[in-house]
């Protein structure tokens, strides 16, 4: 994701309502009541059209919400301004960008040479949003294409947002992360309606509860396993640092601690082994970062992996404790990877998709020897691009065609077994997997509708997986698999104590 500012000239546009309609202020009319939808559909629906022509910034934003508030909502500016049509048509101003929800419409207005509207996706951090739109201007010519992008913008009385629909707690949240330190234990985390890091642990023995961490969150925290008795999570708070904490079951929780500065993306994570971390974000001059630590040095500094040319959050992956390689969408929209090994070093970033990825891709290693990379390609296609040590990288694939509404997230039960799952344009929850003895099987439905957010998988063992998610009813869901039992559907709580 290109980090830009978004703008529209929108010029022909623009003069032709001057001229119909005179000046742009009008009184407000009488409004309608909000919508009783989702909210977040008004960003899915428009996600759908990525790399497609949606025309101008507003009117493209105009058919989405007519579209998702089955014609109930009309925010065309004739016989209005920009800002009064929203309230017309039933809309809430947001005047606080931290509480930004997925679907609200930010619409600035200068004057009929600098006016643009855009669709929140998600809060990165500090000033910078996921954000959709049509026609904003990469390069410096329109095309009238529709895009997926990070933004920096502030809110104003020139750039003002409103929320059509319905927003609960949990949809004002992340998109949930989950490890597990044993096959007996796992532990969800997420980011809640207050910024805070929630915290929901599972075993075998006691089942589900739930804790609140800490404050100040923003973006989509992430968290990695070091063993048993130990875990840390990272994310963003709201001045755009890369925030720690760690847990122990000696000590339980400590106190969150800054590793960085200036992170423009959600962090990533890995560890090598038990002594060691490392993290890796985009900054806000579009570089790769990557801080380490380990028991017996501590904490390095902040590192510049690659200069420059990072689009996306970045995905990492370590195949051993002697290796690890980290992916990430560049500006043309082609997949990057960097490599690094205990022998030599670091790597020179190379190209190993060319110009077809959309969002942010997701990796795994099955085995010490192999790597596969997902991501959303264009035209909403599921793509897969493998490596393995005796064969190399492989050409890009497509594993699904044209349903795919957000990032897929994959996990490895073992060497011999795969398992991708992604949301799809009605809300589902889709999966398909691939074993060593039948090659890849087809796209199977495992939630019907409801999915709020990307769903995030997790292998205690061979036998199981767990694919936690966000319902647009504000739950957090576990869709649950083990291999005598098939798949059911759980509720995850609220309340109660972390495992």
């Amino acid at each position: 994701m290109t980090l830009v500012s978004v703008w529209n000239v929108g010029k022909a546009f623009v003069l032709a309502l001057m001229v119909a309609a005179g000046p742009l202020m009008f009184a407000v009319q009488p409004a309608k009541a909000v919508g009783t939808y989702n909210n977040a559909a008004i960003a899915d629906r428009a996600l759908s059209f990525v790399g497609q022509t949606g025309g101008q910034c507003r009117p493209f934003v105009n058919s989405v919400v007519s579209h998702v508030s089955g014609g109930t909502q009309d925010i065309s500016t004739a016989g209005v301004g920009y800002f009064q049509s929203f309230i017309r048509a039933g809309g809430v101003p947001v005047t606080n960008a931290n509480l930004l929800a997925k679907g609200d419409i930010v619409q600035k207005y200068v004057n009929a040479d600098n006016l643009h509207t855009w669709i929140i996706v998600s809060h990165i951090s500090g000033d910078t949003f996921d954000v959709v739109d049509s026609n904003s201007k990469p390069g410096g010519a329109l095309n009238e294409k529709v895009r997926h992008y990070l933004s920096p913008f502030t809110l104003s009385s020139t750039t003002r947002a409103y929320r059509m629909g319905q927003v609960n707690s949990q949809s004002l949240g992340s998109t949930p992360t989950a490890i597990s330190r044993a096959p007996n234990n796992m532990d969800v985390f997420y980011r809640d309606i207050h910024g805070n890091l929630v915290n929901i642990g599972w075993n075998s023995t006691s089942g589900w509860g739930a804790k609140t961490v800490t404050g100040g969150v923003t973006g989509n925290p992430v968290a990695v396993a070091r063993g048993a008795n130990n875990m840390d999570v990272f994310y963003v708070d709201t001045t755009g640092s890369l925030k720690n904490i760690g847990w122990n079951s000696s000590l339980g929780w400590g106190i969150a601690t800054t590793r960085a500065s200036g992170v423009a993306s959600d962090p990533a994570v890995i560890s090598r082994y038990s002594t060691s971390m490392d993290v890796f974000y985009r900054d806000g001059n579009n570089n790769l970062m990557n801080v380490g630590w380990d028991a017996s040095t501590g904490w390095s500094a902040a590192n510049t992996r690659v200069s420059g040319g990072v689009a996306s959050t970045p995905a990492a992956v370590a195949r051993g404790a002697t290796s690890m390689d980290v992916f990430y969408r560049d500006g043309s929209n082609n997949l990057q990877n960097i490599g690094w090994n205990a022998s030599s070093g670091w790597g020179a970033s190379a190209t190993r998709s060319n110009g077809d990825v959309v969002g942010n891709p997701t990796v795994i290693a099955r085995s010490p020897t192999d790597m596969d990379v997902f991501y959303r390609g264009t035209g909403n296609n599921l793509r897969n691009v493998g490596w393995s040590a005796a064969y190399g990288w492989n050409m890009p694939t497509t594993r699904s065609t044209g349903d795919v509404a957000g990032d897929p997230a994959a996990v490895g039960r073992g060497a011999t077994s795969m398992d991708v799952f992604y949301r799809d344009a009605q809300g589902s929850l889709k999966n398909i997997g691939w074993n060593a003895s039948q090659g890849w099987g087809v796209p199977a439905v495992r939630a019907n509708g409801g999915l709020g957010g990307n769903p995030f998988p997790l292998s205690r063992s061979p036998i199981d997986m767990d694919v936690f998610y966000r319902t647009n009813g504000g739950s957090l869901n576990d869709q649950g698999w083990n291999s005598s039992a098939g798949w059911m559907q759980t509720a995850l709580p609220g309340t109660g104590d972390a495992a």
